[in-house]
């Protein structure tokens, strides 16, 4: 998820097509700013969400967040300072999405809601694609309403030939792989075997799923 904050406020990948044309002229990026001491709003407060939020202090970020399900004490220690969703959406100039998929959050981010946001804001999706109603967000980065965004996760997977969100310059898309790494492969199947090993002999497990 930082990697995409960080390519979407200086426009990296502006920038890398220019040069491989040929081209070389920073201007191209104009108007584009430093992250830090600006705002990362972040819609979801759990682990990962927290594990961003450490990421983020370390540019100065002032970090705000929304999530029903938790307190302000069990974040704070990771510099979260719980706000109304929609104060969060208002307040953002880096709004980056870590909630749950489910039948309250499906397209949360809408035509309402992406009004509320700071105008020059930035979108960030590194967690379901179907909480972001795609059109509507096409049409608040080409409207000017929005800087841009930069989503790791679409709304239909592999990618549709006339999806939305292809071919602007402004929106980054990747195929949902912010979280693969070597490393972090053999963590999961490591983990997963470990879990399996644990359910095998009764004891307690570490990620048990409720089917409620």
């Amino acid at each position: 998820m930082i990697l995409l904050l960080l390519a979407s406020a200086k426009k990296f990948c502006v920038l890398e097509r220019m040069v491989q044309r040929g081209e070389w002229d920073y201007a191209i990026t104009k108007p584009s700013d430093t992250i830090h001491g600006k705002t990362l709003g972040l819609v979801g407060c759990g682990n990962i969400a927290r594990a961003v939020a450490r990421k983020a202090k370390v540019f100065d970020m002032d970090i705000i967040g929304c999530d029903p399900g938790v307190t302000e004490q069990e974040v704070a220690k990771y510099g979260i300072h719980l706000l109304p969703q929609e104060k969060v959406l208002q307040d953002s100039d880096f709004l980056s999405l870590h909630a749950p998929l489910n039948r309250y959050t499906k397209h949360m981010i809408n035509r309402e809601t992406l009004s509320q946001m700071k105008p020059g804001a930035i979108l960030i999706n590194t967690a379901r694609g179907p909480l972001v109603d795609e059109q509507a967000l096409r049409e608040a980065v080409l409207s000017g309403h929005l800087a841009g965004a930069a989503l790791d996760v679409l709304n239909e997977e592999p990618v549709r030939p006339d999806a939305p969100l292809l071919g602007q310059e402004q929106i980054i898309l990747t195929p949902h792989c912010a979280w693969y790494s070597e490393t972090a492969m053999h963590t999961l199947l490591k983990s997963a075997a470990e879990e399996v090993v644990r359910a095998l002999r009764g004891e307690p497990l570490f990620h048990p799923v409720s089917h409620n």
